[in-house]
């Protein structure tokens, strides 16, 4: 969960940046929205985890809370590529970037990280500890150098392509 999780993070990731500077071709211009809508999403993550992770977890569960975020994140990655696929205009794709970053950032750091984080109680608590910390001191790493190392080889393949990562 947790190297799918950061795998999904930085395709993402570098899908949005893509799209966001074929938005705005000017590094001031992409480093003004990028301020503003890096900000809006630290602020919309702090009111996540403040009034929706609770009572998301605890009127769904756990595993469907697991699942919130992956479904949106499919839906929104799939709009993404029928619209590459079908070759409709960069706003409404830029817009759908947007959306997913939006969704991937607020519900990965509020309701899918609480719901992680609470699937490590179960365990006794020397065997928490050891599992917490391979997951997120190894496998955490290992998905981020996998992440980099896949983007790296898509980047490679398809550096005649002027869509990101198609």
């Amino acid at each position: 969960l947790v190297f799918l999780w950061w795998l999904a993070f930085f395709f993402l990731d570098n899908l949005f940046y893509a799209v966001a500077a074929i938005q705005y071709p000017d590094a001031q211009a992409l480093a003004s929205f990028l301020g503003l809508f890096l900000g809006g999403l630290g602020i919309i993550t702090l009111i996540c985890n403040f009034f929706l992770t609770g009572p998301v977890i605890s009127r769904f569960g756990l595993q469907t809370s697991l699942l919130i975020l992956p479904v949106f994140l499919v839906v929104g990655t799939g709009s993404m590529a029928l619209l590459v696929a079908l070759g409709i205009a960069a706003t409404l794709l830029f817009w759908l970037a947007i959306s997913n970053k939006l969704l991937d950032m607020a519900l990965g750091f509020s309701i899918d990280r609480t719901a992680q984080t609470i699937l490590y109680q179960p365990l006794p608590s020397g065997l928490r500890m050891q599992v917490q910390t391979m997951a997120e001191g190894v496998v955490q790493p290992l998905a981020n150098g996998a992440a980099g190392l896949g983007l790296l080889a898509l980047g490679a393949l398809f550096a005649s392509y002027t869509t990101p990562l198609i």
